[in-house]
């Protein structure tokens, strides 16, 4: 069976293919990774995240494989159609071609975001970058967003291009743009155009120093799901066929705790505010914060009392060192505390990283009926708690039961949180009486 490497795996190896024995019949992508592990143990430690596909779809780990086809590893990508009309070039982009494919009386307003090569990363100076791609899957990807955008957002328009190969400092990497009838919506279509880019596209950056040395940049994995997400299976408001809640967006604001981390590197920030729009909610709000208690909990306090929002997520500060205080931060604050929050996402937690788990403190609850998570600050434990937990609790359609059609008697607790305690006075009162 021949197996295609990409972006790191490729470098681990130095070849882009391998060949495996067929696997027997009925073998699932996790059996051929742990053969794959055996026979080639330098990509062992990067089997955990890469995401399977045959053909350009991508596979689940539990789906059985073609040993007919190629299968194709994918590492994390680093981010984030017709012959007529590619997403994928490995020429220069042309923004005014863009234009010109989306010029349309109708729209009043126009935004374009271009991603260009910067010459520094993570304090180190950057020569160029290149970028390599999964070209079949790639083009999908792009084709399905452009349509998952317009359907969504309701907007005319939206065109992305990605470049591929090597690029200089200051050359665009990716062009996104977004025409719509008022520049609302397309400034909401446009941010999520680029977000969920980065969580889906099977595109690579290799950052090239002044010394010659190379190295892919991390990113977040690629996951399969069980169908594509077309125009028709977008989210919508109205009840579903058995009478039960359609999907209902909240609005969420997300806060990152970090003394390092700056608008530039907050990973799991982006990752967090990328699930949320690609989940159809809204991001109302974001911040970074330090590693500061009294610093989080203001943050915090302030949105727990903002009638715009109904849903806070924290990263960060949940461990337990001397400045992870988070939990601290935030217990307080609760009317009541959802202690099964961090049990399932522990839970969950202990299948990717085993009794490592127990170090973190994620904690859950609600406030001023506002709901309230406090995650780890790792990008996998985010999208661990987003996946495993709060994007089905946060979606009304789940069943038996789901945090939002509770969201209107949440009052209730916070009323009764609010109520004074009866004096010990008073009780003696009445047990005279």
């Amino acid at each position: 069976m021949r197996i295609e490497l990409y972006g790191v795996l490729k470098q681990v190896v130095g070849s882009a293919e391998l060949d495996q024995p067929d696997p027997v019949s009925g073998a699932t992508v996790d059996d051929v990774l742990a053969e794959i592990s055996v026979a080639t143990p330098a990509l062992a430690p990067h089997l955990a995240n890469v995401a399977c596909a045959q053909g350009q779809q991508l596979l689940r780990r539990d789906q059985p494989v073609d040993p007919a086809q190629a299968l194709v590893l994918l590492p994390p990508v680093s981010g984030g159609s017709s012959p007529t009309a590619p997403h994928l070039v490995e020429r220069p982009l042309d923004l005014q071609t863009l234009l010109d494919e989306t010029a349309n009386p109708r729209c009043g307003a126009l935004v374009a975001f271009a991603g260009t090569v910067r010459n520094h990363h993570e304090g180190q100076p950057v020569d160029s970058m290149a970028y390599t791609a999964y070209g079949p899957m790639a083009e999908q990807v792009l084709a399905e967003l452009e349509r998952e955008t317009i359907a969504r957002f309701g907007v005319e328009a939206c065109r992305i291009m990605h470049r591929t190969g090597h690029l200089g400092i200051g050359e665009d990497s990716v062009l996104v743009v977004v025409r719509s009838a008022h520049r609302a919506e397309a400034f909401d279509a446009g941010r999520f155009a680029i977000d969920t880019l980065k969580l889906r596209l099977p595109v690579w950056k290799e950052d090239i120093f002044p010394d010659g040395q190379r190295a892919f940049q991390p990113g977040v994995p690629l996951q399969a799901t069980d169908a594509v997400v077309t125009p028709d299976a977008l989210p919508t408001v109205a009840p579903d066929a058995d009478g039960g809640d359609g999907f209902v967006p909240l609005p969420i604001a997300v806060l990152t705790v970090s003394d390092t981390r700056g608008p530039d590197d907050d990973k799991s920030g982006d990752l967090l505010a990328a699930a949320v729009r690609a989940a159809g909610h809204r991001l109302v709000d974001r911040a970074i914060v330090r590693d500061d208690i009294y610093q989080v909990r203001a943050r915090v306090s302030g949105w727990i009392a903002d009638p715009q929002v109904r849903v806070v997520i924290t990263t960060g500060g949940t461990g337990i060192t001397g400045r992870d205080t988070t939990p601290e931060a935030v217990r307080p604050l609760l009317d009541a505390e959802l202690e099964g929050f961090g049990e399932v996402f522990r839970r969950l937690s202990y299948d990717e990283i085993g009794t490592s788990t127990i170090q973190s403190r994620a904690v859950g609850g609600i406030a001023n009926a506002t709901l309230v998570f406090s995650l780890p600050g790792s990008s996998g434990a985010c999208r661990t708690a987003w996946n495993g937990v709060l994007a089905p609790q946060l979606d009304a359609r789940t069943r038996p039961c789901n945090f939002v059609s509770l969201i209107p008697r949440m009052r209730e607790a916070s009323m009764s949180a609010s109520q004074p305690a009866p004096s010990r006075g008073a009780d003696t009162d009445r047990s005279r009486s």
